[in-house]
C-alpha cells in the first residue's frame, strides 16, 4: 500500500524556518538581544544624524540669533578725575550723508558742583540740529549726572573728526547771586564718525563708484555669523533627509537559531558592555558644549592708564645759626626750629594721617639749603624715599665764615633748577608738570649773598614760579628772653609778585597748618582712563565638542564595537 505524499506546506516550512517542538524550546533569536546587522547600521545611522541635526540647529540659532556687529554701533570715550567722570557716546559710527547723527555728553559730579557745557562750535563740521539739556539726576553711585543731547548732521563724506570736547565744572558759589568760576576742566580724545554717500563704493568711503544703474546704496556683504546660518540650515536639511531615509526604509530582521544558550552565556563582554555607557555620555558632553558655544561667552579683559598732572616743588630750607633756637618746640620739648621745620616737610611730602597731610606722591620735589651760600642738596625727583633721607642728614652750618642768611641766592638757585624743567616727564607722558612752585622758609633777615630777595622774586615771577614764602620763629633772641620782632616785608613782597602767599608760623601747629594750606592750594590732579577688550571663549567649547564627537566616533567603531 503506497502512501500518498502531502505536497501542503505550512507557511514555516515554505519560508525554510520550520522548527520541531524540541527545538522550540532552546531556541534564541540573536536579533533579540543584540540586533540584526541591519537594524545595527541603521541605529547608527540615525545617532549620527541625530547628531548632526542637533549641530545644524547649534549653528543655524548661533547664526540667526541677534550678534553684535564687527564694530560697535557708537563710539564712546569716557574720562574719569575723581569723583567727576565724562562721557561721549556718538551714534550711530557710520551715517549716509545727511542722516542724522547723535552726540550725547554725560557727566558725573558731586552734588555741590555745577557743570558748563561745550558750546556748538567745539563741534567741528557737524551740523547742529538741536541741543537739548536735561536737568540734573541723581547718579548711580551718588552725585549728580548731567546730560546733554546733541542731534547733528554732516554733508561732507568721508572720516569726519569730531574735535576733543571739554566740559568745565566749579564748586556751587556760596552766595546765590556770585558766578561760579569754571577753572577745571575734563577733555576727550578726537572721535571720528564715518559718513558715507550713495557716490562711493561699499569697501572705501573715497573710491567713486558706477552708478550708471542705480542710485541705490551698495549691499552690505554678508558677516561671518550670517554664513554660519547659512551652514546650519544645510547641515540641518541634510541630516534631516537622512533620518527621514533611514526610518521610512522596510526594514528585515534576519533569524539566527540557537539551540543553546550556553556559549553566549560564556562569551563574557561584561567588561565592554559597562564601557559602553561612556559612549552616550560624550555626546550628552558634546551636545552642552555646543549649546555654551552658541551663547558665545566672552572674556573681558581691562586695563588702566593713569595720567597725573603733577607739580614741580622746589624747597628751599634756611640752614644757619639761628636756626638752633627752640621757640618751636612743641609744649613739654626742646627741638630746634630746623628740627621741627624738617618733621614738618617730611609729612608734607610722604603724608601723615595725624597731621590730615596727604602727601605728595605724584610731584617732583627737590631740596635747597641756604645760610651764606646756597646749595642744592636734592635735585627734582620722585624718589621721596631718597629725598627723606637726604633731609635727615641736613644740619646747621658750623663754621663762622658759612653763617648768614641769603635768601636771594636761596631762591635764585630755586628759580633755575625749575625755569628749564620740561612740561612733560616719565614713561609714556604719563606725568605732565602744570605748576612749578618754591616753598621759601626762613627765620632771619637777607644779610648775604649776590642777588637781593627782590631781584630773586622778579626773576621767579618772570618765570611763572609761584613763591610761598613762611617766616619761621617769634623773633630774634637778644638775650635775657627778649626777642626782637623781624622784618618780613621782603617776603611779602616775593610772594606777591610771584603769585603766591606768605605765611608766619611761631609754632609746629601753625606750621602745619601752613603746610596743610599750601597743599589744597597746589593739588595734583589724576586722571585714569580704563579700557576694555572682549575676548571670544566659544571657539574653546566648539574644540571640546568635536573632540567629544570625534571620541565617541572612535570607540564606537574599534575598542567599543558593537556587532552585529
Amino acid at each position: 500500500m503506497m502512501r500518498e505524499t502531502c505536497a501542503y506546506q505550512s507557511p514555516e516550512r515554505q519560508r525554510g524556518v520550520y522548527q520541531s517542538p524540541e527545538r522550540q524550546r532552546g531556541e534564541l533569536r540573536l536579533s533579540s538581544v543584540l540586533g540584526s546587522p541591519l537594524a545595527r547600521a541603521q541605529g547608527s545611522v540615525g545617532i549620527h544624524a541625530a547628531l548632526a541635526v542637533c549641530v545644524g540647529i547649534a549653528l543655524f540659532l548661533g547664526g540667526c540669533r541677534p550678534q553684535p556687529p564687527a564694530e560697535p554701533v557708537s563710539v564712546i570715550d569716557t574720562v574719569e578725575r575723581g569723583p567727576f567722570k565724562f562721557t561721549v557716546e556718538v551714534s550711530p559710527k557710520q551715517v549716509w550723508i545727511g542722516d542724522p547723527v547723535t552726540i550725547e555728553l554725560r557727566v558725573e559730579t558731586p552734588e555741590d558742583h555745577l557743570v558748563r557745557f561745550p558750546p556748538k562750535e567745539d563741534f567741528g563740521e557737524l551740523e547742529i540740529l538741536n541741543v537739548e539739556t536735561s536737568d540734573p539726576r541723581p547718579g548711580v553711585e551718588g552725585g549728580l549726572l548731567w546730560q546733554q543731547t546733541v542731534a547733528a548732521e554732516s554733508y561732507a563724506s568721508g572720516m569726519v573728526e569730531i574735535p576733543a570736547l571739554v566740559v568745565k565744572y566749579a564748586r556751587k558759589p556760596a552766595e546765590p547771586d556770585s558766578e561760579p568760576a569754571f577753572e577745571h576742566e575734563l577733555v576727550t580724545e578726537p572721535l571720528e564718525l564715518e559718513v558715507r554717500s550713495a557716490l562711493t563704493s561699499q569697501d572705501s568711503v573715497f573710491e567713486p563708484r558706477d552708478i550708471t544703474g542705480t542710485l541705490t546704496p551698495p549691499k552690505q556683504p554678508l558677516s561671518a555669523w550670517a554664513w554660519a546660518a547659512i551652514a546650519g540650515g544645510a547641515v540641518f536639511a541634510a541630516a534631516l533627509a537622512t533620518l527621514l531615509i533611514v526610518w521610512l526604509r522596510p526594514r528585515r530582521r534576519p533569524v539566527l537559531l540557537f539551540s543553546s544558550l550556553t556559549e553566549l552565556r560564556t562569551a563574557g563582554g561584561g567588561v565592554t558592555r559597562r564601557a559602553r555607557l561612556i559612549l552616550p555620555i560624550l555626546r550628552s558632553i558634546a551636545l552642552l558644549c555646543l549649546i555654551v558655544a552658541v551663547a558665545r561667552p566672552q572674556r573681558a579683559d581691562e586695563s588702566s592708564r593713569v595720567f597725573a598732572e603733577g607739580i614741580a616743588i622746589q624747597m628751599v630750607v634756611d640752614t644757619s645759626s639761628s636756626m638752633r633756637d627752640l621757640d618751636l618746640s612743641p609744649p613739654g620739648g626742646r627741638v630746634t626750629r630746623l628740627d621741627v621745620v624738617k618733621s614738618v616737610f617730611e609729612k608734607f611730602v610722604l603724608g601723615d594721617e595725624e597731621s590730615e597731610l596727604p602727601g605728595r606722591p605724584n610731584d617732583l620735589i627737590g631740596m635747597i639749603r641756604f645760610a651764606r651760600y646756597a646749595d642744592a642738596v636734592c635735585p627734582l625727583t620722585l624718589d621721596h624715599d631718597n629725598l627723606a633721607a637726604v633731609l635727615d642728614q641736613t644740619g646747621i652750618v658750623r663754621r663762622r665764615d658759612e653763617d648768614g642768611t641769603a635768601i636771594g641766592d636761596g631762591l635764585a638757585l630755586a628759580v633755575e633748577r625749575l625755569k628749564d624743567l620740561k612740561r612733560t616727564t616719565g614713561s609714556g607722558d604719563q606725568i605732565t608738570i602744570t605748576s612749578r612752585v618754591v616753598i621759601l622758609l626762613t627765620d632771619g633777615e637777607n644779610n648775604a649773598g649776590m642777588v637781593s630777595p627782590q631781584q630773586a622774586g622778579d626773576l621767579a615771577a618772570t618765570y611763572g614760579i609761584k613763591v610761598y614764602t613762611i617766616m619761621a620763629g617769634t623773633g630774634e633772641l637778644l638775650g635775657f628772653g627778649f626777642r626782637r620782632p623781624l622784618d618780613d616785608r621782603q617776603l611779602r613782597r616775593i610772594a606777591e609778585v610771584s603769585g603766591g602767599k606768605h605765611f608766619r608760623a611761631q609754632d609746629e601747629e601753625s606750621l602745619e597748618k601752613i603746610y596743610a594750606e599750601i597743599d589744597e592750594l597746589e593739588r595734583t590732579e589724576v586722571e585714569e582712563r580704563r579700557f576694555v577688550y572682549w575676548g571670544e571663549l566659544a571657539h574653546w567649547w566648539l574644540v571640546a565638542a568635536f573632540a567629544c564627537v570625534g571620541l565617541q566616533t572612535f570607540l564606537d567603531a574599534t575598542r567599543l564595537r558593537k556587532i552585529p
